[in-house]
Parts: C-alpha cells; sequence; structure tokens
C-alpha cells in the first residue's frame, strides 16, 4: 500500500473501506497534500497513526473507525483546521483530549466512541459551534461535563455514557434545542435531574441510568412528548413516582424506572394507556404494591409489556 500511495500525489479522495489491509499505517499519506477525504475503516490497520494525518491543509473527512489495532493521540490541533468530520470509533487511540480541540471550528461530526482517552473533557469543546454528533461513548473520561457544551446549539446527538463523568448535568443543557438523542448512562453523576432537561423538547431518547442521581423525577417530564425512549434505572431517585405524569409521554417504547427509592406512587387515570409501550421496569424500586394500572391489565402481556 506503501508503494502505492507514494505515486499518487494529486490524490483527493481515498476511501478503501473494507479492504483488509493488515499493516501499519502508510507513512506516505501524509504527504498527499491535496487530500479532502480519507475513509479507512474496518482495514485491520495497525499501530500508530502519524500525528501528521491531522495537519493535512485540504482534509475534510477522516475516518479510521474499527481499526481495533490502530493506536495514537489527538496532537495539537491548528487554527483553521479545515476538518469537518472526524471518526476514531472502536480504535485503540488514547490519552487526553487536547485544549486545541477547540481550534476545529468546522467539525460538525465528532465520534471517539469504544476507544481509550481519559481525563477530562476540555471547557474548549465548546467552541465546537457546528458540531450536530459528538460521541464519547465507553472511554475513560473524568472530571465534571464542561458547561460550555451548552453552546453546541446546533447538536442533534449528544452520547457521553460509560465514562466516569461527576458532578452535575448541566443546566446550560437547556441550550441545546435541536437535540434528538441524550445518553449519559453509567457515569457518576449526582445531584437531581436538571429541570432543564425538561425543556428539550424534541427529544426521543433519554438514558440517565447508572448513575447516582437523587431527588424526584421532575413533574415537567411530560414535556418531552416525542420521547419514545426514557431510561432512569439504578440511580437514588426518591420521592413520589408520579405516572400520570409519564404515561402523558403517548410516543413512549421503552420505560425503565427500577432500581430507585421511590417513597410513593401515583397512578395514572384507570383508563390510561401507553399502547406503543413494549418495556416496562419498575424492578426494585421501593414500591410496596403493584400498581394498579398493571392489575386492571386482564392479562399480562396484552398490551405487549414486559415489567
Amino acid at each position: 500500500m506503501e508503494s502505492v500511495v507514494q505515486r499518487l500525489t494529486k490524490l483527493e479522495h481515498l476511501d478503501l473501506s473494507r479492504v483488509k489491509v493488515w499493516a501499519p499505517f502508510p507513512d506516505a499519506v501524509a504527504n498527499l497534500s491535496s487530500l479532502t477525504s480519507l475513509v479507512l475503516p474496518y482495514c485491520n490497520l495497525q499501530g500508530p497513526l502519524p500525528t501528521t494525518i491531522f495537519k493535512l491543509p485540504s482534509l475534510q473527512l477522516l475516518d479510521l473507525s474499527y481499526n481495533l489495532e490502530l493506536s495514537g493521540h489527538l496532537p495539537e490541533m491548528h487554527l483553521h483546521s479545515p476538518i469537518k468530520s472526524l471518526f476514531l470509533q472502536w480504535t485503540r487511540f488514547s490519552g487526553s483530549l487536547p485544549t486545541s480541540l477547540g481550534n476545529l471550528a468546522f467539525l460538525s461530526e465528532f465520534d471517539i466512541s469504544h476507544s481509550h482517552f481519559s481525563r477530562n473533557i476540555p471547557f474548549s469543546v465548546g467552541n465546537l459551534t457546528q458540531l450536530t454528533i459528538l460521541n464519547f461513548k465507553d472511554n475513560k473520561l473524568s472530571g465534571e461535563i464542561p458547561s460550555s457544551i451548552g453552546k453546541l446549539i446546533q447538536l442533534l446527538s449528544l452520547d457521553l455514557s460509560i465514562n466516569r463523568l461527576s458532578g452535575e448535568i448541566p443546566a446550560s443543557f437547556i441550550k441545546l434545542t435541536n437535540l434528538t438523542f441524550l445518553d449519559l448512562h453509567h457515569n457518576q453523576l449526582t445531584c437531581q435531574i436538571p429541570t432543564e432537561i425538561t425543556g428539550l423538547t424534541g427529544l426521543t431518547y433519554l438514558d440517565l441510568s447508572f448513575n447516582r442521581l437523587t431527588g424526584a423525577i421532575p413533574e415537567d417530564i411530560s414535556n418531552l412528548q416525542n420521547l419514545t425512549t426514557l431510561d432512569l434505572q439504578s440511580n437514588n431517585l426518591d420521592g413520589t413516582l408520579q405516572l400520570d405524569l409519564v404515561f402523558k409521554l403517548q410516543h413512549l417504547r421503552m420505560l425503565v424506572l427500577s432500581f430507585n427509592e421511590f417513597s410513593s406512587i401515583i397512578e395514572p387515570d384507570i383508563n390510561a394507556s401507553l399502547s406503543k409501550l413494549s418495556v416496562l421496569g419498575l424492578a426494585s424500586s421501593n414500591l410496596s404494591e403493584l400498581p394498579v394500572f398493571l392489575a386492571q391489565q386482564k392479562d399480562g402481556n396484552e398490551d405487549g409489556c414486559t415489567a
């Protein structure tokens, strides 16, 4: 591959998706100054990636995903970098996210999920105002979620799940009005679910499970009329479980509230139903009896739900 690349000096687009290279990343690619897109997922690339790749003057799309033996780190990013899409998921990339990450002013898609990045998410991530997709799932990131993420008003999808993030969910999330997908599960987040989240009326997916959240479920949860998935299991939520409010979310397909510490329950109307619900979890939620709306079902699976 190295010898082939050396002869293609005017190359602008290189896509070798799923071509089994089984070799170290070719150093010659770093000399392709006209390259605007480099797409090499599932190529079985190995060894360290030359950091000079990130400094190619015309590069807008870099996809090195699903190369499980490809290692490397993110270098200091220069101002005016043209990169718009950066996909490094399912690689062995590691290290910290540089503060200069905020220099990627044109970045709209950023996915480093299922990799080995660690330490804090830099506050400068808030400079990436063109982002529509931000996926940091399944790394070793720690510290608080920076409030500057609230500046990313173009975001459609935000996934910070399966990390070591702590502290509160930032109230600045209220500004993410285009968000449809929010996943923060399996972290160490504390305090109450901020009421600001209930203002994100475009959400279809909300997962805050497996954290250390306390307090009651916000009363305005019923504002999230587009939700299909609501997962709050395995927290320390308490107070009254207001199922009458939750049952206003008519598009719900999955509702999981298990392993919390609710003290009482407000039942939905006897005729209330969630016709699209296929998964219902209320296990070990400190409820002393079967909710009436379940006991009233003529058949345990008549509505397609599993509890």
